[in-house]
């Protein structure tokens, strides 16, 4: 793997960990029926969004120097 390549697969890593740590946050709650599946899929969904944010304010520079 070249020096280019190995920047961009730590955003997507980090970028897919963010996607997986919400449903995992929740998962708790729907194993103790505090939450319901349907209700798992809405807030995993919903929480998402701002932990992508987050992990893409970590590497602003990658994302806006694009421009």
């Amino acid at each position: 793997m070249d020096g280019m390549a190995a920047p961009f697969v730590a955003a997507i890593a980090e970028i897919g960990l963010a996607m997986y740590l919400t449903f995992v946050v929740l998962f708790p709650l729907l194993w103790l029926d505090l939450l319901s599946g349907d209700g798992l899929m809405l807030a995993g969904h919903v929480l998402m969004l701002p932990a992508m944010a987050v992990a893409m304010l970590h590497r602003r520079e990658e994302y806006v120097g694009a421009c």
